[in-house]
């Protein structure tokens, strides 16, 4: 917890933060809405928000096109090929209306290129009613509540960043710690994302509004700077390291997949992975959540320690 002695921060920013906390959330929510919003126009859902019928036909479509692909010796052989396909889905949805539907049967009946191209545009999921309602609106719900914790984490860190200025702070080190570790899972999501955009490149044409994962690796990279700096448990070389090693654990993965491919990954997170895979996965991110709730968890004698010293400490 803060404290801070009864003194109030001289930032006068850091004290309007303290004074209306439950403003920049409503602030941090309108950006996550409006974002949320703006992605859901502009940006194609996954395979598991179409219809039942329409994401069988995506997924034995992709399966399709990647056979088509891999089953070629050579790295050249396989451009072509990509090149092939990209002109066959080109043509066959060159006659075809955005706005005007044709037969779900029809769409069904569909060459695996031409559907790719159809099932992975926003325009047609919206037009053609490609979408599960249900499962679309909770994609677009369920992005908005990542984009409002994400708002919420930085504007703890941007407290905090002004809160270790101040000279009446007694103790830092469990906010940094809960707001490093939530910054680290949030890591997670460009690895995924990136592996998603490229397996889908790899076999079509495909949009996204903004880039997430840039914007997010930027953001979470930033992020990961100011809290470093900011840890009072970090008193030299060894202590940051021991520090800054959970970011670089995530932080790796992106860097191996930025030189190697992002297919590289397709062993552990991607069509490749089989079952000894997902449970050693699974059970990486098991330890992970056990070491995050013990490095998190009140420790009891600090906190009375804490309380002595501030009720200890002069009133002005």
């Amino acid at each position: 917890m803060l404290y801070y002695n009864n003194n109030s921060p001289a930032n006068p920013i850091l004290g309007w933060f303290l004074v209306n906390w439950p403003v920049a959330i409503l602030v941090g929510s309108i950006l996550a809405s409006t974002v949320a919003a703006v992605d859901s126009i502009y940006t194609a859902r996954t395979f598991d928000r179409l219809q039942p019928a329409y994401a069988r036909k995506a997924i034995a479509s992709a399966s399709e096109l990647r056979s088509r692909i891999e089953s070629l010796s050579s790295e050249q052989e396989m451009i072509r090929e990509r090149a092939n396909i990209s002109k066959e889905a080109t043509m066959m949805v060159s006659g075809l209306s955005q706005s005007r539907p044709i037969p779900p049967k029809d769409i069904l009946r569909m060459s695996a290129p031409g559907f790719m191209r159809v099932a992975l545009n926003v325009q047609y999921q919206r037009g053609w009613r490609l979408l599960n309602p249900t499962r679309g609106n909770l994609a677009v719900l369920q992005t908005f509540i990542s984009l409002f914790v994400a708002s919420i984490t930085l504007i703890v860190l941007l407290m905090l960043t002004l809160a270790s200025k101040e000279r009446s702070v007694v103790d830092l080190a469990p906010a940094v710690e809960a707001l490093k570790w939530s910054i680290i899972f949030f890591a997670i999501y460009p690895i995924c994302y990136r592996y998603f955009r490229a397996e889908m490149l790899y076999i079509t044409e495909t949009a996204s509004t903004i880039g997430g994962d840039l914007l997010s690796t930027l953001l979470i990279a930033a992020s990961a700077y100011f809290v470093l700096t900011i840890d009072p448990s970090i008193q030299g070389p060894i202590s940051f390291l021991k520090q800054a090693f959970p970011f670089l654990v995530v932080i790796g993965p992106s860097i191996y997949s930025s030189l190697a491919g992002p297919l590289s990954l397709r062993s552990l997170i991607g069509i490749d992975s089989n079952l000894g895979s997902r449970i050693t996965l699974a059970i990486v991110i098991l330890l992970i959540g056990m070491l995050v709730v013990a490095s998190t968890w009140p420790h009891h004698k600090g906190q009375k320690a804490s309380s002595k010293q501030h009720s200890a400490s002069p009133r002005p």
